[in-house]
């Protein structure tokens, strides 16, 4: 047994291992693009036993802003070891958190993953923001039908038509409309000069961490996810005044023929975050028009939170924050007091992009 350094190259022996562990990953194509590497740079480690590779950790870099200073990123995307050599997973996590780097961060959903990442320091972001994911539901029968499906039972299913009635009304009663004041979306293509502008400005002014989406870094981002998702990003004004931007992705819900919208980035301008209601009142319109099931607002920062009208949302709470960073730098210990609450999170954010 023994650890190698990884690149591009290896890609049909990572691909046959997390097929093999029941995961997939992007067709080689969009594969490559999250490391936009040459192909011999390191994209992560695995453990070979021969010429076999059993274990497999991939990275890559990202950036943070703080105070207009940038600090580097390792993010963790896929640790997956087959099951009969998982005593030696922790030789893959040891190696990776001695890389160079200020900080590094996991997205992950996997309890286990959480708690080791935590024993090595790891702290919690955004946690408000993560773990509450406020949602809209715009078609009542099908998200019964994905609830109930879950249940894999027969005879519940005979209460499909009852609960989609009576989510019916008790949306209607518990929801109001949201009062119009001005603000205006348009949709465009792809980002443009004027939102790069908007992105470099907005980090180079905000007084809490957050990931760079400047410099191109959003346009790639957005080219890497097209694999199996569509966005739609959207100019913000109000009377005429751009004020910000939006991005919503629309993606299949697993093991369904459903589609859900999530909200993947809003930025504005500090002095509009008064009219969140509204944006999002509208940000449901658009979803409904693009024959999704339910749209997620999820990884809200707290300026967000602060004017959001909770009550006219549905919500979930989540007991573990996927959001994970671990400071790993004198320089990057100073603002470690920001990531319980004042750390901006998008859905953009982490390896979320695959």
């Amino acid at each position: 047994m023994f650890l190698k350094k990884l690149n591009i190259n290896f890609y049909k022996k990572i691909k046959r291992l997390i097929n093999k562990n029941g995961f997939e990953i992007p067709n080689y194509k969009y594969w490559r693009k999250l490391w936009n590497a040459n192909s011999n740079a390191v994209i992560g480690e695995g453990i070979f036993k021969g010429t076999n590779l059993v274990g497999y950790h991939s990275f890559f870099e990202k950036k943070i802003i703080f105070k207009g200073k940038v600090y580097n990123l390792l993010v963790s995307s896929n640790w997956n070891v087959d099951k009969n050599f998982r005593n030696y997973s922790l030789n893959l996590i040891n190696s990776y958190f001695n890389k160079k780097a200020d900080l590094f961060l996991t997205t992950t959903a996997n309890y286990k993953v959480s708690e080791i990442w935590k024993s090595y320091g790891a702290k919690e972001v955004n946690n408000s923001g993560c773990k509450n994911i406020y949602f809209k539901i715009i078609n009542h029968k099908n998200l019964i039908n994905v609830y109930l499906n879950k249940k894999k039972s027969f005879y519940i299913n005979y209460l499909k038509p009852i609960l989609t009635l009576m989510l019916f009304i008790y949306d209607k009663l518990k929801f109001v409309r949201i009062e119009r004041k001005g603000i205006k979306l348009k949709n465009i293509k792809e980002i443009d000069d004027e939102i790069e502008k908007f992105n470099f400005f907005y980090e180079k002014k905000n007084l809490f961490p957050c990931e760079k989406k400047s410099k191109n870094e959003l346009k790639k981002y957005l080219d890497i996810i097209k694999y199996n998702k569509r966005e739609y990003t959207y100019k913000i004004y109000f009377d005429k005044s751009f004020i910000g931007y939006a991005i919503l992705v629309k993606e299949n819900i697993p093991f369904t023929k459903y589609k859900r919208m999530h909200l993947a980035v809003i930025r504005l301008k500090n002095n509009y975050f008064k009219f969140i209601d509204e944006i999002f009142e509208s940000f449901t319109e658009i979803t409904k028009k693009n024959d999704c099931i339910i749209i997620e607002f999820r990884n809200l920062n707290f300026k967000i939170l602060k004017y959001f009208n909770k009550k006219n949302y549905y919500c979930r709470t989540i007991s573990n924050n996927p959001y994970l960073i671990k400071f790993n730098s004198k320089k990057s210990f100073k603002f470690r007091k920001y990531a319980k609450s004042q750390w901006e999170t998008t859905y953009l954010d982490g390896d979320c992009l695959l």
